[in-house]
């Protein structure tokens, strides 16, 4: 994943401007404060927005692909993106792993074998947010794009977190305002 002197604009108002880098494997940050940027910015990777100017580019072993071949290639975990909520965890895990055509997620793995026959509605906040997560690590099958991925998690779910980060094959983008010391043991910046 290559950018290059990116920026966004909504109307008069520039987010951000001369972003570049280029991601490799291991795990990454984007840290800021709130409102900097890092929500858009991780949309904009995840061919979810445009920018306003510079390039983005997506590689997959040296192949370039366009913003419409990236579905099942890079998955986006955010706060503002949820599951169905009338759906269950184990229907939403399967809706989602059959658009990838990957198999069903493993919910022992992620503490939640004893919720999948809730509604997504019906659980806290911290299975919701493990819920959004194992979705997103089953679907994504070259990078991870991460919006405050510790939100509403109990130490259990940190844990499980941190794994699963540290064992993916892939990158994995992590956007933050909080640099916390555990994802500095891991990051590049």
């Amino acid at each position: 994943m290559v950018a290059s002197n990116l920026s966004k604009s909504f109307g008069s108002k520039t987010i951000f401007a001369g972003v570049s880098f280029d991601i490799e494997d291991g795990v990454w940050a984007i840290i800021g404060p709130n409102g900097s940027g890092k929500t858009t910015l991780l949309r904009i990777m995840a061919g979810l927005l445009k920018a306003s100017s510079g390039a983005m580019e997506w590689f997959d072993k040296e192949k370039k692909h366009e913003r419409f071949q990236l579905p099942g290639r890079i998955a986006m975990c955010s706060p503002d993106l949820g599951l169905y909520k009338e759906m269950t965890v184990f229907e939403n895990a399967r809706f989602f792993a059959d658009l990838a055509r990957v198999p069903v997620p493993d919910f022992v793995a992620w503490g939640l074998s004893g919720h999948i026959g809730k509604r997504y509605h019906e659980l806290s906040a911290g299975l919701k947010q493990r819920a959004k997560l194992m979705t997103a690590f089953a679907v994504a099958r070259d990078v991870i794009l991460l919006d405050e991925p510790e939100q509403h998690l109990d130490a259990e779910g940190k844990a499980i977190l941190d794994n699963m980060v540290s064992s993916f094959g892939g990158p994995v983008v992590i956007a933050t305002n909080n640099p916390w010391k555990e994802w500095r043991k891991i990051a590049q910046f």
